[in-house]
């Protein structure tokens, strides 16, 4: 239990948060843990979140957010926060009335230049953030990570170990000092918070996949010697992952570049398993997973050094001396960012690339099998690597109808947003266009409009709604479409409204609705005057009608 005048923070990072009911909770396990002073400042706590995750600032933002509770007549209520300066830490940290031990959610969106031409008239395209749909889990205005072009493939072949490098001392006797005095090779201190043990390093052996791209893809490059403080003038004393070689007195640009290195080395060079003895923002330190059963002393320390801005292997015994089990056809250490950066290549060539291919694709290019489970999440990830998370789609969705008005001039969108607790953040709710040909080009049809709605297979399971016609050659022509939650008595009434707005402006306006035999849709055509008698009428799709027939009487006859 923490003192008064500190507090314990978990750090969840990676996933979604889930909202159900009153309460918050998380998708994944949490990825570290700090105990931090009641007075550290915001700047303090984000520094911290980036040594924490490997990221730098001039790479990436952090939005951070912490969960509150709230008693309201007896009952508890959780909330999320977003924290963005020093007064919102104050009603978290206050050693009278603050918490003891606070989760907080932290989101990175990379920095980059936009790629869009600097138009003030598309900036000005409503709320600033959208968020996922009421009653289904994901963060609101998680932007997901970025399209990065990186390899698909990497080179190197498979050896038994690694190379002939054994050292037990230290190059770095002073390293002990970098770390607020904690000895380095003890053991991590085993502490409960609501039921959660964080002495398991190794919840937060995965890295991300961005990481494991660049380490994977590194290649030598010359750089003036003093600007890495190493000996010689190329990068020699980083990991080059064409050899597989791991050594002391090598450097790393993060902790989460030196993870990943050593995973690489692990799975494809030394095929061996690891095990993480202990895990701090300074310090990782990892030993052979079978050292206590074979004796084998293979082992490795890396330790951040401040003057140079890198981690560095300070300790490194190898090779492994042990057998790797001949019956063992997993590996426990094959990431699932590993994994996802093998199959980048193949997502990009085919969004659909199906996942009855991926267990047999990582046995073929690293010799182990995979459980289904992580082939599924590997390729969920490798899809959101190279095409955004279905958060992130609905974020860009404004801008993206912003630039379709553009564009197309004369082009409607039409907004339905929920308000939220969050300042300047709304939920998207419905969303309306309709091109202005298509608008246009309806004065020329018979006024008979087609509607109907189909699935989108997405993880929020979003609806389509979809207004057509035939045009004088008989073919048919798009009118309107509609993104909605479900196909409800709102949503239909929403979707008639915006129909006869748009396309049926006049009240001497006629015309004839046709569809399926949908309970909402019916209750809805009440609602909208353009589509009651006298105005418009409604009859059935007599396809609708034939295909239910044959479902009901199909024995029949």
């Amino acid at each position: 239990m923490a003192e008064q005048n500190t507090v314990d923070i978990v750090i969840y990072f990676g996933g979604q948060w889930i909202i159900s009911n009153d309460s918050v909770g998380y998708d994944r396990p949490p990825i570290g843990f700090i105990n931090i002073s009641r007075t550290t400042t915001f700047d303090e706590l984000e520094l911290m979140l980036y040594e924490e995750l490997g990221f730098s600032r001039n790479d990436f933002k952090l939005q951070i957010h912490f969960k509150y509770i709230t008693l309201n007549f007896g009952q508890r209520k959780e909330a999320v926060m977003p924290i963005k300066k020093d007064r919102d830490l104050q009603y978290f940290f206050n050693p009278m009335t603050g918490y003891v031990s606070i989760d907080i959610f932290v989101q990175a969106e990379k920095i980059r230049e936009m790629v869009v031409p600097d138009d003030p008239a598309v900036s000005e395209w409503g709320p600033s953030s959208y968020a996922s749909h009421p009653g289904h889990a994901g963060p609101s205005d998680y932007a997901g990570p970025s399209s990065f072009a990186g390899p698909s493939d990497y080179a190197g072949t498979s050896s038994p170990a690694g190379p002939s490098v054994s050292s037990e001392q230290d190059d770095e006797p002073e390293a002990d000092s970098m770390l607020n005095n904690e000895h380095v090779d003890s053991e991590p201190d085993e502490v409960e918070v609501e039921g959660l043990t964080t002495n398991n390093p190794e919840n937060n052996d995965e890295v991300s996949i961005e990481v494991m791209i660049d380490v994977l893809g590194n290649t030598a490059s010359e750089v003036p010697a003093d600007s890495i403080d190493i000996p010689t003038g190329a990068w020699g004393n980083f990991y080059d992952s064409n050899t597989g070689e791991l050594a002391r007195g090598m450097v790393f640009k993060s902790k989460d570049h030196l993870k990943a290195s050593v995973q690489d080395f692990s799975v494809r060079f030394a095929r061996r398993e690891y095990r993480v003895v202990e895990s701090k923002p300074k310090l990782w330190k990892v030993a052979c997973k079978y050292d206590q059963q074979t004796g084998c002393s293979w082992m490795l320390r890396g330790i951040f050094q401040p003057n140079m801005g890198l981690f560095k292997i300070t300790k490194y015994a190898g090779p492994h001396t042990c057998l790797m089990n001949e019956i063992s056809v997993e590996h426990g250490n094959l990431g699932k960012s590993m994994i996802a950066t093998h199959l980048l290549g193949m997502v990009r060539q085919d969004p659909a690339y199906d996942i009855k291919f991926v267990q047999q694709n990582v046995k073929d290019r690293f010799g182990f099998e995979i459980s289904y489970h992580k082939a599924w999440q590997s390729l969920k990830a490798a899809r959101e690597q190279v095409y955004g998370t279905w958060e992130s789609s609905v974020k860009k969705l404004p801008r993206f109808m912003a630039f379709l008005q553009k564009l197309n001039p004369g082009t409607v969108v039409e907004w339905l947003n929920l308000e939220t607790d969050r300042p300047g953040v709304q939920m998207l709710h419905y969303v309306f266009w309709a091109f202005r040909p298509c608008i246009e080009g309806f004065r020329s049809c018979r006024n008979v409009i087609s509607v109907d709605g189909t699935h989108l297979y997405t993880k929020y399971k979003h609806k389509l709604l979809v207004a057509v016609t035939l045009d004088a050659n008989q073919q048919v022509l798009p009118l309107a479409f509609a993104l909605v939650d479900e196909e409800s008595l709102a949503s239909w009434r929403w979707f008639l409204q915006m129909l006869a707005k748009h396309l049926l402006p006049n009240d001497d306006d006629r015309v004839c609705l046709i569809s399926d035999r949908h309970s909402g849709l019916i209750s809805a055509i009440n609602y909208v005057p353009a589509f009651k008698f006298p105005r418009g009428v409604h009859r059935f799709c007599l396809r609708h009608v034939c295909s239910n027939f044959n479902k009901k009487f199909n024995n029949i006859g």
